[in-house]
């Protein structure tokens, strides 16, 4: 087994409320939202293939405005390294990416793996490209919560903090810290996604066009609006069968429903890409 990766990572809250000292109360919150930040942060996306979680240990540290100096060790199991700075970077974009976004609701979503990019329609038509991770991270409540408690001690003679690691510098000021708040539920609702799936046929329905099908998340019904795959699948030139698997490009309909508490979700198949026979189970969706 390969030695540990390990990486330091600062918290440093500035203003004349912090010459030296801090409540050992508000402490002790950012430390336990620091642990979950990294923890949380570190189960997302490509890094959850990780089975062992990140340690954070804190460190002495200089007298001045207070600093909370931490070492984070990660017995990575991906290949090439870098990964502890990989994550520790990508909560640093994370902070950017929130304080550059402000209040402006998510409420569109268009995944590209092939170049392993998510593209964001802002509700200001504002459209902005970030990586997958980064999507992951952002997109994770938890780890939104825990990046308000990172924040949280900002006010009363509080002005700033800069968090350092993976090589960078991030800084929020007072008036950002309402960009991290956790959004509310219906922050997470209206939002339509584009990803390549796998799927497979369970339940045609040659009248409606709307099928059942499975995914990795189990059966759902899906809308087919690809009209040269339902020809073939008309004249015989593509066979339906249990052992059938279809790449396709898949839009996902969330939305809010006047008087229910769970936003709705409609499945639509754009357009098929490929099919093979395949018994073992679906592949992920962007392989």
């Amino acid at each position: 087994m390969s030695e540990p990766e390990v990486e330091h990572l600062q918290l440093k809250y500035i203003g004349p409320a912090v010459q030296g000292e801090m409540r050992a109360r508000t402490v002790g919150s950012v430390l336990q939202d620091l642990d979950d930040l990294v923890t949380l942060a570190s189960r997302t996306g490509e890094f959850n293939n990780i089975p062992a979680a990140p340690d954070v240990k804190v460190t002495a540290t200089n007298k001045g405005s207070f600093e909370i100096a931490a070492v984070v060790q990660w017995a990575s199991t991906l290949e090439g390294g870098g990964t502890l700075v990989a994550l520790l970077g990508g909560i640093g974009y994370a902070i950017r990416y929130l304080r550059e976004l402000g209040s402006k609701k998510i409420i569109g979503v268009n995944h590209r793996p092939d170049q392993g990019t998510v593209i964001l329609t802002l509700e200001n038509k504002e459209v902005v490209e970030v990586t997958e991770q980064l999507y992951a991270i952002i997109m994770n409540k938890r780890v939104r919560k825990a990046l308000k408690g990172i924040v949280r001690p900002l006010g009363n003679g509080i002005e700033a903090l800069e968090l350092t690691g993976g090589g960078e510098t991030h800084r929020v000021a007072l008036e950002q810290q309402d960009e991290f708040t956790e959004p509310e539920e219906g922050d997470w609702d209206d939002v339509v996604t584009r990803e390549t799936r796998w799927v497979r046929v369970r339940q045609p329905d040659f009248d409606n066009d709307r099928w059942g099908v499975t995914i990795n998340e189990g059966r759902v019904s899906v809308t087919i609006e690809d009209e040269d795959f339902l020809a073939d699948v008309d004249t015989g030139r593509v066979a339906l069968a249990n052992t059938q698997s279809f790449q396709v490009r898949l839009r996902v309909e969330q939305r809010r429903e006047s008087g229910k508490k769970k936003p709705t979700m409609r499945y639509f198949i754009e357009r098929v890409l490929q099919q093979k026979e395949q018994d073992e189970p679906l592949p992920e969706g962007d392989h």
